[in-house]
C-alpha cells in the first residue's frame, strides 16, 4: 500500500516504500530484542507489578543490592506523550547471582496526564549495584591491645593499630607499630581517617587514612585532674570510653570516671564539657540529676556508649544510671528517652521510658533516628526505641548468657555481655559480643544472626586469615564503614502493557 501511494514518483517513491518498510521490520526486531531484557507485566490502577529485569555478562556480587534510577518522563507508543515517573527507588537485596545474570523484582508507579492510562509504555532504566559486601569492620579488640579490619568482601581480618602489647611508646609513627592499652571504642570518619578511645592510656588517638601514622589528638596520659578550656592534647582524661566525630570535625568522648561528655572543637582544638557537671575523678563519684535542665548541669554516671542523629541530638548510654539520656541540639536541653533508672529487664512493647534497662553500655542512632541499646549484665540483649512512637522492643537476644543462636532468629539467640552496637543503612545490626569473643551480625532483612568475626576462642591467632577463624580477645566495639562501589551499569529497555 506504500507503494501505490508513490506511484506517481516512479522509481524514488518505490525505493522510499522499500526504506520505510526496512525501518518498519528494524522497530519490529529493536521491540522483539528489548523484550528479551525486560519482563511484559500487567498493569492494574497505574501499578506495573512484578517487573523482572534480566540481562546477561553482568560482574555481579552475591548477596548485592541493586538501586533502579530515577527516570524524568515516560512516552507511549500511540500518542507520544510523556508520563511522569512517580515509582519508588529499588534498593533491595538482589534474591540470586552469578557471573552470568541475576534475578529480582522491582514495583513501578505510573502517573498519566488527566489521569488516562497508557495503552503501552516504554522506558528506560538503568541498574547500579551497591554491595555491602564492601564495607570494612573495624574491631577495638580490648584485650589483645589492638583495632582489627575485617574486609567483608574478603573476609580476611588484619591488624591496623596496636602491637598487642599493653601500653603507649608514643606517637608519629606506623600505627601498627604503636602500643594502644585496651581500646574500647572505634569511629571512622568519611575520608577514612580512624579515632581510637584508647581506654587506659587515657588518650584519644587518630590514625590518618593517607600515612597510616598514629597521633594523639586528646589527653596527655597524665594523672587526672580536671581541666576543660584548654588545648585537648594538655589534659587528662578520665578513662575515655567511646569516640565519636561529627559531620563538622568536632570530637565527642565519655570521659568515663569523670562522667561527662567532652568535646573537642575542630577549628580551636579546644576541650568543653557538654554534658555532665561531676568535678571528682572516681568511680562513685557520679549520680543521677538534671533531666529537663541544661546538659552541662546534669549529672551522669560512668556514661559509656554516645552517639548523635542527623539533626546533631547526643544521645549517652548513662550506663550506672541505667538510662538512655538525650541532649537536644538546639537547646541543650537533657531528657531520658529509654530506662527508668531500676537495673533490669522489663517494658518490651511498651514506652521505653517506662523499660528497665540493665546497666547499658552501647547506644546507636540509626538514619531513621530509631535508638539501638546493648544491656550487658544478666539479660543481655539488644533493645529498639522505635523513632515514632517511643516503644521498646528486643531484636536480638533471648536473655540467657551464652554463645548459641547463630543461623536463627536474633531473638532467639543467646548473647554474653553485649558491648557495643551498630547499625548500617540497610539495617543490618553489628554487635560486638564480647566475651563469646565475637562480632556478630543481624541480616536487616531476614532477622537472621551470623558471626563474622571471631571463632569463640579467647586470644589471638595472627592476622591474614579469615575473620571467622580468628581469635578475638574480648572486642568492645565494632563499626561497619560501607565502601560502595558500582558495577558496570546496564541500560535497557522495558514494556508495560495489557492493561485492564
Amino acid at each position: 500500500m506504500l507503494a501505490l501511494k508513490t506511484h506517481s514518483h516512479g522509481e524514488r517513491g518505490f525505493v522510499l516504500a522499500i526504506v520505510l518498510l526496512a525501518m518498519l521490520m528494524m522497530a519490529a526486531m529493536a521491540l522483539a530484542m528489548n523484550r528479551s531484557v525486560g519482563m511484559q507485566s500487567k498493569m492494574a490502577a497505574n501499578r506495573a507489578r512484578s517487573m523482572q529485569f534480566h540481562f546477561g555478562q553482568v560482574a555481579a556480587i552475591e548477596d548485592a543490592r541493586w538501586q533502579l534510577t530515577r527516570n524524568s518522563t515516560w512516552r507511549t507508543d500511540t500518542s507520544g506523550e510523556n508520563y511522569e515517573y512517580g515509582g519508588i527507588i529499588y534498593n533491595r537485596k538482589v534474591l540470586d547471582c552469578a557471573i552470568t545474570g541475576y534475578g529480582d523484582a522491582v514495583t513501578v508507579l505510573i502517573t498519566a496526564p488527566g489521569g488516562r492510562d497508557p495503552l503501552q509504555v516504554h522506558f528506560m532504566w538503568q541498574l547500579v549495584a551497591r554491595s555491602t559486601n564492601l564495607s570494612v569492620l573495624y574491631i577495638a579488640d580490648y584485650e589483645n591491645h589492638r583495632i582489627r579490619k575485617v574486609d567483608e568482601a574478603t573476609g580476611i581480618i588484619t591488624t591496623v593499630a596496636g602491637t598487642g602489647i599493653p601500653g603507649y611508646n608514643g606517637d608519629n609513627q606506623s600505627a601498627d607499630l604503636a602500643q594502644l592499652n585496651h581500646p574500647t571504642g572505634v569511629f571512622v570518619v568519611e575520608n577514612g581517617d580512624l579515632y581510637i578511645a584508647d581506654y587506659r592510656n587515657n588518650r584519644i588517638r587518630k590514625v590518618d587514612a593517607e600515612t597510616k601514622i598514629i597521633t594523639t589528638v586528646a589527653g596527655n596520659g597524665a594523672d587526672p585532674e580536671l581541666q576543660d578550656g584548654e588545648l585537648a592534647t594538655e589534659v587528662s582524661l578520665g578513662w575515655p570510653a567511646s569516640v565519636f566525630v561529627d559531620e563538622s570535625g568536632n570530637l565527642y568522648f565519655s570521659d568515663y570516671f569523670y562522667h561527662r561528655i567532652r568535646k573537642v572543637d575542630a577549628d580551636t582544638r579546644i576541650i568543653t564539657t557538654v554534658a555532665g557537671s561531676t568535678t571528682e575523678y572516681g568511680w562513685n563519684t557520679g549520680d543521677y540529676s538534671g533531666d529537663h535542665g541544661p546538659a552541662t548541669s546534669a549529672e551522669l554516671n560512668r556514661p559509656t556508649g554516645i552517639d548523635m542523629d542527623a539533626d546533631g541530638n547526643l544521645y549517652i548510654a548513662d550506663y550506672y544510671n541505667n538510662r538512655i539520656r538525650r541532649v537536644d541540639a538546639a537547646t541543650k536541653i537533657i531528657t531520658t528517652v529509654a530506662g527508668n533508672g531500676i537495673a533490669g529487664y522489663s517494658g518490651d512493647c511498651g514506652p521505653a521510658t517506662d523499660a528497665k534497662l540493665n546497666w547499658p553500655e552501647g547506644v546507636f542512632v540509626d538514619k531513621s533516628g530509631n535508638i539501638f541499646i546493648t544491656g550487658t549484665w544478666f539479660t543481655p540483649r539488644i533493645r529498639k526505641v522505635d523513632s515514632v512512637t517511643g516503644i521498646i522492643t528486643t531484636v536480638a537476644g533471648n536473655g540467657k548468657t551464652g554463645d548459641k543462636g547463630d543461623n536463627k532468629p536474633a531473638i532467639k539467640a543467646e548473647l554474653n555481655f553485649p558491648m557495643n552496637v551498630f547499625v548500617n543503612d540497610y539495617g543490618d545490626i553489628y554487635i560486638a559480643d564480647k566475651y563469646n569473643h565475637r562480632i556478630r551480625k543481624v541480616a536487616g532483612d531476614t532477622g537472621i544472626i551470623t558471626t563474622v568475626a571471631g571463632n569463640g576462642h579467647d586470644g589471638y591467632n595472627g592476622d591474614n586469615k579469615p575473620a571467622n577463624r580468628a581469635e578475638l580477645n574480648a572486642p568492645n566495639d565494632a563499626i561497619a564503614v560501607r565502601h560502595e562501589k558500582s558495577l558496570p551499569s546496564r541500560w535497557g529497555w522495558a514494556i508495560v502493557e495489557e492493561l485492564y
